[in-house]
């Protein structure tokens, strides 16, 4: 599987796929195969994905200048309102993309800015609860002013990761410091990276940093 799926090409883009990606359809693999182990007691041998992803140098470094983020923000609103929005927020409150199109405008406490990221939205299932900064208060009600449904999600039903990631790359196409310096493209990701170095940059402490993030723990 691992060398056939190596020889495919990316959806976007060119190149083949990465070792990155290959390993979370490991991951997703291997949880099936648990599945059918452990609760439909179907098959009895080994995991057969057991040790087998593929080793890879998972750190990531991304740092971004005052005037890069500038530039990113202004390449985000010339693409286009709602994946300026999507950057805007997440590179100011650290949210992943999942938890981002689940946000709905009664999650939002306008009195006390803050928001409250719901358990079924989040990677590990664990409530939080988000201090947002004014600016992104602020831009989070206009966006509710133009909002039919005062209640509904901040992001339309329609869209979707993938609306975001194809739309994330039209803007990371125009940025002049993509690829970043280690040689890799700037990923929607690494915005929640972004914001986790500005907090810390900041002086707010680790631990903080780690429940406004939802990390399991400072190490992550």
């Amino acid at each position: 599987y691992i060398t056939w799926r190596r020889g495919q090409p990316k959806k976007r883009g060119s190149g083949p796929i990465s070792d990155r990606t290959v390993n979370k359809e490991i991951a997703e693999l291997s949880a099936f195969f648990t599945w059918c182990i452990a609760d439909l007691e179907i098959y009895s041998k080994v995991n057969p994905c057991y040790m087998k992803k593929i080793k890879t140098n998972i750190q990531r470094e991304v740092f971004l200048t005052p005037a890069e983020l500038s530039e990113l923000l202004d390449k985000s609103k010339r693409e286009g309102y709602l994946i300026y929005s999507a950057v805007f927020i997440v590179v100011s409150s650290g949210l992943r993309k999942g938890e981002l199109f689940e946000i709905r405008y009664r999650d939002i406490d306008f009195e006390f800015a803050r928001m409250f990221v719901r358990a079924s939205t989040t990677k590990t299932k664990e409530p939080r609860t988000v201090p947002i900064p004014g600016y992104l208060l602020e831009y989070i009600k206009w966006m509710r002013n133009q909002a039919v449904d005062k209640e509904g999600r901040i992001f339309q039903a329609w869209a979707t990761t993938e609306w975001l990631d194809n739309a994330f790359e039209r803007v990371r196409k125009k940025l002049s410091f993509n690829p970043l310096p280690n040689g890799t493209n700037l990923h929607f990701h690494d915005l929640r990276h972004v914001y986790a170095q500005t907090l810390r940059d900041l002086g707010v402490d680790l631990q903080d940093i780690q429940a406004f993030l939802g990390h399991s723990s400072v190490t992550v």
